[in-house]
């Protein structure tokens, strides 16, 4: 830790101002310790330190009388008030173990399982940094009877109609590649101007990267070179192109592009699903989406949520599934549109 907290001599150190919870729990959540309260207990000298605290809030005085789910909450809830919001859940890929388990029922499903962030081995990684809100002020409301929850506006997207089988580029056959490629291009009820063979490819080239490669945001005429290159690989040597850093790659002749977009599509897409809403919306979720999911924008986070509405709850009540990817709105498109027709904030009870 010692580099990235000492101010003179850290090599890495970094002033941490404003929203000081959010990015201690991104740095040293995920250290080691034995009990699994303390990735949250053990940050809260750094907190004060850094935000020149004296005595700590009430809230955050460390009691080991509260669970994992409890310290977990209280934490991240602290951090999205602090920060004005909601980052803490762009870290959910996809739904936490605990929130999964039927002996975590409590574990809230909008807390990520801060020491356990994107655990698995070859999980899907994080989308790289969009403006989906269209920088909109998070909008938080509390319900003191249900105070697990969390209360946030936003604009309701679209309904999930359809969705491929999970991403597994490595368990796939290249002819099985090939039909699946085919099926995502294939025009669907709502989609508009964007049938045109062109606009199909160009949108299913970035939805299978995520709209990002090596954590940058990626240029439309390069997500389309190589994809139709990839695309041109699978059909005409019958096999996966190499990855850049394979010797293979060395003595492959096709173009760089076509090794380099297989290799961010394995990244961006593996153990993720791509989806289909209503209105012909088309994007890159968590495996576990289904038709009857919804996708939405939530003021405070720059990438969309796909969730789940919970029947027998009050209308309005929510499992928060994971980030995602949905093209054609991930610059604010949505959220402008939204705002020039005047229509109402959607409340967006998660649980």
């Amino acid at each position: 830790m010692f580099d990235s907290i000492d101010m003179i001599y850290g090599r890495f150190h970094i002033k941490f101002g404003g929203p000081v919870m959010v990015n201690l729990l991104r740095r040293f959540g995920r250290l080691r310790t034995f009990d699994r309260r303390d990735c949250v207990f053990a940050i809260l000298g750094l907190w004060q330190m850094f935000t020149g605290t004296k005595v700590l809030p009430h809230t955050l005085v460390p009691d080991y009388n509260l669970g994992v789910n409890e310290v977990y909450r209280i934490s991240v809830q602290y951090a999205i008030e602090e920060s004005d919001s909601l980052s803490p859940l762009e870290w959910i890929n996809e739904p936490p173990r605990e929130a999964q388990d039927v002996s975590w029922s409590s574990w809230p499903s909008w807390v990520p399982a801060i020491d356990r962030r994107n655990d698995l081995k070859n999980g899907p990684k994080y989308l790289a940094l969009f403006n989906a809100d269209n920088k909109a002020s998070m909008i938080l409301k509390k319900d003191y009877k249900r105070p697990s929850d969390l209360i946030v506006s936003g604009v309701l997207l679209d309904n999930v109609t359809e969705r491929t089988p999970t991403l597994t580029p490595y368990l796939a056959s290249p002819s099985d590649m090939q039909t699946l490629l085919e099926d995502m291009e294939r025009p669907r009820r709502g989609y508009g101007v964007e049938t045109l063979a062109a606009g199909s490819e160009m949108r299913t080239s970035l939805v299978l990267l995520g709209g990002s490669f090596r954590y940058t945001r990626i240029d439309h005429r390069q997500a389309l070179q190589g994809y139709l290159g990839f695309k041109k690989h699978l059909k005409k040597h019958k096999e996966f192109p190499p990855k850049p850093r394979d010797l293979a790659s060395r003595l492959f002749k096709g173009h760089t592009s076509v090794c380099e977009y297989w290799e961010g599509f394995w990244k961006a897409a593996r153990y993720r699903a791509v989806f289909y809403t209503a209105t012909g919306h088309m994007g890159l979720g968590p495996r576990c989406t289904q038709p009857g999911d919804i996708v939405a924008i939530l003021y405070g986070s720059i990438l969309p949520m796909v969730m789940r509405p919970l029947p027998g709850l009050p209308k309005g009540s929510y499992r928060l599934l994971g980030v995602c990817y949905v093209y054609g709105i991930m610059n604010g498109e949505a959220v402008r549109r939204h705002k020039e027709m005047g229509l109402k904030d959607e409340a967006f009870c998660i649980v």
